[in-house]
């Protein structure tokens, strides 16, 4: 039979193991397991965080940052808003809801002319092509133009009937679709009458016609003469641009689909005609030409 001894030394082990068992329990034991994982940007930012906390080493970055963003604050977009070309152009679009609209087209005509240059300039192409796509990248730039305003507009009633729909559901008081459409039927109306009021006038004396408030604006007006409406100043804040995000929704669908889908796929093999017209036309006159010489 073998006996072990239990000694000092054994017995010092154990209690030590226990211990640093122990006190692991107790460096867990509060933490929260139930807590939602944090997403990879989340963990990314905050080592980042810790790292610019515990190092110099982003200072001289952070000083640069902020001296140049100082200096094109005071030297250039200063003298780019603060003017008066900028003040009539916001004055004059302040309650325009086409303003997005003018925006995107803008950006389109700027997007088109780089193409055309581009085209143009391609040496890859001889110069009967590059005058056909040329055509093309024009001819689109135009018809899209036209359809993503006429689309647009044409959608207006539609999707407003749509936007009240939604906000009636959210206030829960259907009464909202009627108190809107009766109070835009009649400023339209009364709009029309200074219309036809305005045509023998001139144009000093003429009436402005009144502004028909948006479903945002109309909204504010409902809720303060509804008081029953149980809704919240924040949660009314967060409806309107709720409901003005819906608004801006529709343009971007309609004027991307219209510039990007649409007017390309159906006017790329009218403008190839056209340039296939130009290009024997042009042969034929060439043609002519050196028949005439001999």
């Amino acid at each position: 039979m073998q006996v072990s001894l239990y000694t000092n030394s054994q017995y010092q082990n154990n209690k030590n193991y226990i211990n640093n068992i122990l006190s692991s329990k107790a460096k867990y034991k509060n933490i929260n397991f139930t807590s939602k994982p944090l997403k990879p940007i989340e963990i990314i930012e905050q080592q980042v965080t810790q790292a610019a906390k515990g190092s110099n080493f982003f200072e001289p970055v952070k000083k640069l940052y902020g001296k140049m963003t100082d200096w094109l604050a005071k030297n250039v977009i200063s003298h780019v808003i603060e003017n008066k070309y900028v003040f009539k152009f916001a004055d004059r679009f302040k309650n325009n809801d086409m303003l997005y609209n003018h925006m995107l087209a803008v950006g389109s005509l700027i997007t088109s002319g780089l193409y055309v240059k581009r085209t143009l300039d391609n040496k890859d192409f001889d110069k009967d092509r590059r005058r056909t796509l040329a055509i093309n990248q024009v001819l689109t730039f135009i018809i899209s133009t036209i359809g993503a305003y006429s689309l647009d507009t044409s959608l207006n009633k539609w999707w407003n009937n749509i936007t009240n729909k939604y906000v009636a559901m959210h206030i829960g008081d259907n009464n909202f679709i009627e108190a809107i459409n009766k109070e835009t039927s009649k400023i339209a109306q009364e709009n029309k009458k200074i219309k036809e009021l305005n045509k023998n006038l001139d144009p000093a004396n003429r009436t402005a016609l009144k502004h028909i408030p948006t479903t945002s604006e109309f909204l504010k007006k409902y809720v303060k003469e509804n008081p029953n409406i149980q809704i919240g100043s924040k949660e009314l804040s967060l409806l309107n641009q709720k409901v003005s995000g819906l608004s801006l929704l529709k343009k971007m669908v309609v004027f991307g689909m219209v510039y990007r889908f649409l007017v390309p796929v159906l006017v790329t093999p009218f403008a190839n005609k056209l340039g296939d017209m130009a290009i024997a036309r042009r042969q034929r006159k060439e043609a002519e030409k050196s028949v005439g010489k001999a």
